[in-house]
């Protein structure tokens, strides 16, 4: 399974959303995103779950990591990308929370197996943004 997640960036800071209390991984942080459906490419499943998720459009730039996470059922490939804001404002319509946070923020925060493996990856795409 393919899943995308979009390392949005704005003002040197990333958003991060909490995920659902009920859900897997509940109550971890993540960058928002989620699965590839089939006949959609990566960066076109990214602004799709943007959009349902948190209500904005955004740009989809480079991708800025990779993890492949051994699944009982399967192997999850989760790929980020950097995105920029393109209109709208983020709100957290399935997450239970979004946040804001810098670089000093990272590690501060219990993250989401698939993401956790990247942080240096959210920390160098953060510091290429200033």
């Amino acid at each position: 399974m393919r899943v995308v997640g979009g390392a949005l960036i704005d003002n040197n800071r990333l958003l991060v959303g909490m995920r659902a209390a009920g859900k897997q991984h509940g109550d971890l942080w993540e960058i928002p995103g989620g699965k590839v459906e089939p006949g959609e490419d990566e960066p076109s499943a990214l602004r799709r779950e943007f959009l349902e998720e948190l209500g904005c459009e955004i740009e989809v730039h480079e991708s800025i990591g990779e993890v492949t996470l051994n699944q009982p059922d399967a192997a999850l490939v989760f790929i980020a990308y950097r995105c920029s804001l393109r209109s709208g404002s983020p709100q957290a319509l399935e997450h239970q929370e979004l946040r804001w946070i810098g670089e000093s923020d990272l590690h501060t925060l219990h993250w989401a197996p698939a993401d956790r493996p990247l942080l240096d990856r959210f920390a160098h795409a953060l510091r290429r943004s200033r």
